[in-house]
């Protein structure tokens, strides 16, 4: 049986992702609250899993940095923190992979969470990355294209044009992001 808890700001929100999950005999909900609740829910319930429902991307990664940066949603010292499932609005191929990089497990849309949130739950349960196929395909699209990601292109080539530094100068260089991406380590 998976252990998940709901949190997010709108109780009907809460309510639908609870009920679609309550549907998967293998998956039993054991706290629901909003997100200010996460460290108290954690604390008493011990998910394994923890869905958090948000209005946009730029929410999802503010709430992800501040419980990253304050393992709030550690349970104890021995126990590990829950993996997290993200419900949100939209989200650009930046966000996407930003919120990977902050430990997300899942990165859901809300209008896909009936078709998607039972499997997503599964598959990180099982130690997977669920994304909803748009976002799928968009990581895969990121890193399928040659060179680096658009984002840090264009920080590179602005560092470039800043230093004043000709191509002989700069080819071979990897930017610290393209190392941490390609050691895995963040």
């Amino acid at each position: 049986m998976i252990k998940v808890g709901v949190l997010g700001r709108r109780p009907l929100e809460r309510a639908g992702a609870r009920r679609t999950l309550e549907e998967d005999g293998r998956v039993r909900i054991v706290g629901e609250g909003t997100l200010d609740h996460a460290s108290h829910i954690v604390r008493t319930t011990r998910p394994d899993i923890l869905v958090t429902l948000h209005p946009d991307a730029d929410d999802a990664l503010s709430e992800l940095s501040a419980l990253r940066s304050s393992r709030t949603t550690r349970t104890t010292d021995a126990a590990p923190a829950p993996r997290r499932i993200v419900l949100v609005g939209k989200v650009s191929e930046d966000a996407a992979r930003k919120l990977l990089h902050l430990g997300a497990q899942g990165i859901l849309l809300s209008g896909d969470a009936l078709e998607h949130l039972s499997w997503a739950v599964r598959a990180a349960a099982a130690g997977s990355i669920a994304l909803a196929p748009t976002v799928a395909r968009s990581v895969v699209d990121q890193y399928a294209r040659p060179g680096p990601p658009a984002g840090e292109a264009a920080a590179a080539r602005i560092a470039w044009q800043a230093r004043g530094s000709g191509p002989a100068q700069t080819a071979g260089t990897a930017g610290p992001l393209t190392v941490q991406e390609h050691a895995g380590s963040g």
